[in-house]
């Protein structure tokens, strides 16, 4: 959606290779700060897909929107275009 994984791809990519700059053949480091990065960097990106999946598929089911839990992005971008 939104074209997010073209963006976070180059994202990762850009960050990878500034770490393979920064420490060169340590493999090691540069895979531990790389999961690091990406966990702070990627992993809301990911959830935030998870969330608009299941919120998708549960209203397609024609069940009601959970408004306990966090909302998607694309459920709050919809509703600002709504109401600004």
């Amino acid at each position: 959606m939104f074209g997010r994984g073209i963006t976070t791809s180059l994202l990762q990519a850009q960050e990878l290779l500034r770490l393979l700059d920064e420490h060169g053949t340590d493999v090691v480091t540069v895979g531990e700060s790389f999961a690091a990065w990406c966990a702070a960097h990627m992993r809301p990106w990911v959830e935030d897909h998870v969330r608009m999946d299941t919120a998708t598929r549960s209203l397609w089911a024609g069940d009601d929107l959970d408004l306990d839990g966090l909302l998607p992005s694309h459920l709050i971008m919809t509703a600002a275009r709504m109401d600004p």
